[in-house]
């Protein structure tokens, strides 16, 4: 389970913290739109990310 920080390449002031298994199609995924969140200020870069074993550990950090 990765979390991750995007920052917004037109926006440098907007960023994101998101949670997947899929780290390179999530990020697509942000840069195509498909995240009506996101969609606002793409595109996206990753700032960066950490990958956890336990996702439940994954889940607890990203909302920390």
């Amino acid at each position: 389970m990765y979390v991750y920080l995007l920052r917004s390449e037109s926006s440098p002031a907007q960023k994101y913290i998101g949670l997947t298994h899929n780290l390179k199609k999530r990020v697509k995924e942000h840069n195509e739109g498909v995240c009506k969140l996101t969609s606002k200020f793409m595109p996206w870069k990753i700032e960066t990310f950490t990958w956890f074993r336990n996702p439940q550990k994954g889940l607890e950090f990203e909302n920390t």
